[in-house]
């Protein structure tokens, strides 16, 4: 666990050229983690596909108890995935001037500004359109 914890560390410092934050960890071990993501959740709901009309069927305090599993299951992921997504902006934007051209860095940080304003957008609308 050390070695990650020192990459993490290194990250979230900002040590690294940007290029190596960015493409390298920014883009290509963010979209892993992402892929992985959708990926198991696409997997369990192919694999548990009929299980929540027959939960639905039995009554009882069964579903509600899995209910609850379920819901705690998502607030853990979430948090997971926020925690991931802080780590991936603040890791651009402290290692954007580790560029010889200014223009990267104001681009770097413009791109995390810019998906930050678009992570918010979108949990607005999707919190909007759970309530209609």
């Amino acid at each position: 666990m050390e070695p990650l914890q020192n990459l993490v560390g290194v990250l979230w410092r900002g040590e690294l050229p940007l290029w190596v934050a960015f493409w390298v960890y920014g883009q290509g071990v963010y979209a892993v983690i992402l892929a992985a993501y959708i990926a198991m959740y696409k997997l369990s709901f192919d694999a548990l596909g009929g299980v929540r009309e027959r939960m639905a069927e039995m009554g009882g305090g069964l579903p509600k108890a899995v209910g609850i599993l379920g819901t705690m299951v998502n607030v853990a992921d979430a948090i997971g995935l926020a925690l991931i997504t802080l780590v991936w902006a603040v890791m651009i934007w402290r290692a954007a001037p580790n560029t010889d051209w200014v223009g990267w860095t104001l681009l770097a940080r413009g791109f995390v500004l810019a998906a930050g304003v678009l992570l918010v957008l979108g949990a607005v609308v999707l919190w909007k359109v759970r309530s209609v």
